[in-house]
């Protein structure tokens, strides 16, 4: 009786590495979005900004959740919905 030996494939392991990449980024890392500048002035305004970092080119902060109705337009609204918290 002949047995088959299972050769273990390289691409296997890369598929599988490859995977779990994809799904790691796609749960597990931040989710930003962009604002204009006078969206981000008027949540600046209203106290709604947290840790608030000044780059090069960009200015980034974490966006406290609650009071955000009548700050951004309804659309903005649904997408920052989107990503959860911040």
């Amino acid at each position: 009786m002949e047995q088959r030996q299972k050769q273990f494939s390289i691409w296997y392991f890369l598929a599988a590495i490859a995977i779990m990449l994809a799904i790691q980024n796609l749960f597990f890392s931040p989710h930003t979005a962009n604002l204009s500048y006078s969206e981000f002035k008027t949540l600046l305004r209203a106290g709604k900004v947290a840790d608030l970092a000044v780059e090069e080119r960009a200015i980034r902060g974490k966006l406290k959740p609650e009071g955000l109705e009548g700050l951004l337009p309804k659309e903005k609204l649904e997408e920052l919905k989107k990503f959860g918290q911040g």
